[in-house]
Formats: structure tokens, sequence, C-alpha cells
């Protein structure tokens, strides 16, 4: 098998070498020094990718209370015992901009992976990767300034199905549990069968060891509420009638995100985001903890890539 060293570190088999050649500990190592590893060439099958999944990591998480489990974006449960579910808004063919998996929680995942079933076909479709740091490195200072100045607040607000679509259950008490866990405000209105939630982050992630990066799920929040307030998203997510945004994003004081700032966000991205190309049996492994993920615009619905969501073991 063959190594790059680029952002994914890739490794790529050779002839006659199958998933079960690679050593889980090197998985482990490039994912705590790279940040992402994407495995192309061997073929792997579903059952593979979740031994190479388990040798990693355990505490899978099953995406409840992910804000993005509603209507035509939810994940569909591929294996509820594997954790397996689809990406989401898997049949859609709408980009999905950087960010990091479920930063409108406290207790995030820590290990993203991915496997290719059907790649897309006619162009595009990739999964993107940035390393956070160097995002955070990249952006304009005015940008910084405003971001050190400015916590992100994540503001839910989910009516009776969707409440219950999103945390999978018919019990508020178990909502309030997770919202609990995870320093969020919770609000239930009983008469109306209405949940908000608030849940305040700061927009630049400090590490232990001082460092930082910039991980957060503003971008997707963000353009999403751009495209229901122009009344677009029904057509974008392929439903009958446009949503009002049910997970919104501000600053701690609830002011708007400028555009400018969201802008230079996205442009930095793109100049440092790598595509990374599917073919069957493929699979790619993030860390949440340093790297945004994304997904480029695709001609083709019918794509099939299962995510599984843990943290290292």
């Amino acid at each position: 098998m063959t190594t790059s060293t680029d952002m994914p570190l890739r490794i790529t088999a050779a002839e006659g070498q199958a998933l079960g050649d690679v050593d889980p500990a090197d998985v482990r190592k490039a994912l705590d020094e790279s940040g992402a590893i994407a495995l192309t060439g061997f073929g792997a099958t579903l059952a593979d990718f979740v031994t190479l999944g388990n040798a990693i990591c355990d505490n899978w998480h099953d995406y409840r209370g992910g804000g993005f489990r509603f209507g035509s974006l939810d994940r569909r449960t591929v294996d509820t015992e594997a954790s397996i579910l689809t990406a989401t808004g898997s049949t859609q063919t709408f980009p999905i901009p950087l960010h990091g998996e479920m930063y409108y929680f406290k207790e995030r995942p820590g290990v993203l992976w991915f496997y290719c079933e059907i790649p897309p076909s006619g162009g595009g479709g990739e999964t993107t990767v940035a390393d956070g740091k160097a995002l955070l490195d990249g952006l304009p200072p005015d940008v910084l300034t405003y971001l050190r100045a400015n916590d992100l607040m994540y503001l839910r607000r989910l009516e009776a199905a969707d409440w219950r679509q999103a945390y999978m259950t018919d019990d508020v008490n178990v909502i309030a549990r997770i919202c609990e866990a995870n320093d969020t405000v919770l609000t239930y209105d009983a008469e109306t069968d209405v949940v908000e939630t608030t849940f305040v982050t700061p927009a630049i992630i400090r590490d232990p060891d001082g460092s930082e990066r910039l991980i957060s799920s503003l971008l997707p929040v963000w353009f999403g509420e751009q495209i229901a307030e122009a009344g677009t998203a029904a057509e974008i997510l392929g439903e009958t009638s446009n949503r009002t945004p049910p997970l919104v994003v501000r600053t701690a004081t609830g002011d708007r995100i400028p555009a400018e700032i969201v802008h230079a966000i996205y442009g930095t991205g793109i100049v440092q985001e790598t595509k990374v190309d599917w073919q069957p049996g493929d699979i790619l492994a993030v860390n949440n903890l340093t790297t945004l993920h994304g997904r480029a615009e695709s001609t083709d619905p019918d794509r099939l890539i299962y995510v599984r969501m843990g943290n290292l073991r």
C-alpha cells in the first residue's frame, strides 16, 4: 500500500490488499496528527467499515438531537446496533459548507466515519475537509477580532412533530436531560407543544494546550436561514413548502452575524479545503475536534454515503 501525507492523509491499497491489512494504530495516529485519513482501493465492505471503526472508537452516536434531523434533511438509520446512518440530505444535491459536526451542542462526536456504498456519478459530491487551525490563521484580522469578541448562540424552535423527530422521543424529560448535559437552556410550552433551546459557545475553540482553531456549525446554519428567508428552501430541499428554519445562529447578545463575516470565513474555507473523491468501498475518517468537513455540490441524488459518529477509545 502507498501513503500520501497531504490533508487528508491517504492510504491506497496495492493489488490484492484488503482493509484488514491496515493497522488500526496507523489510522488512529493519522487522526491525531493529520486530522483526517482516507482509505482507498481496498474494496471494503460495510462490515469491514464497522470492524475498523470499532477498533478505534466507541460510544457511537445516533444523532439524537441533531440540528438537521428534520424534514427531508434527516438521516436514515441503516443499522441501529452499529449506529450506521445516511449522510445529511442524502437524496439532495446541494453543497454543504465546511463545519464541525454538532457544534451547537457541548458534547460532540470525536470522530466521523464515512463509507461509500454508491459514489456520486456525473461529477461533484466530494466530501470536503479543512484544518481548523489553518482556517483560523487564514482569516483577515478584522474577522478574527469579531470572532474573539462574539460568542455564538444557537437557537432552536421545534414544533410538535419536529422535536419528536429531532430528539427521537415523545418524552420532554428526555430532552431536558440532554439539554442539561449540554449546558443548554430548554423551554417547553405545553399548550403549544413547542420546544425551544439556547446554547452559547465560543466561536473560536481553544485546546487544553492553548492552541486555537475555528470549528463551528456557523456556516450551514447561517446559510440555511438565508435560503429559508429567500423562499427557496422548498426547492433546494425537495419539499412541498418552505420551512421556518428550526435552528438559527446569533451572537450571544442576539444580533445576527454580519454577512461579510460569514462570507470571509466561507471564502477562506473554499481556498483551504481539500475534496475527497469517492469510489465504492472507500472510507474517510475525520477528527471532529480539529478538522471541518462539508460536501461539494453534486448532480446525482442517488449517491449513498454512510456515516458513523463516535469517540476515540
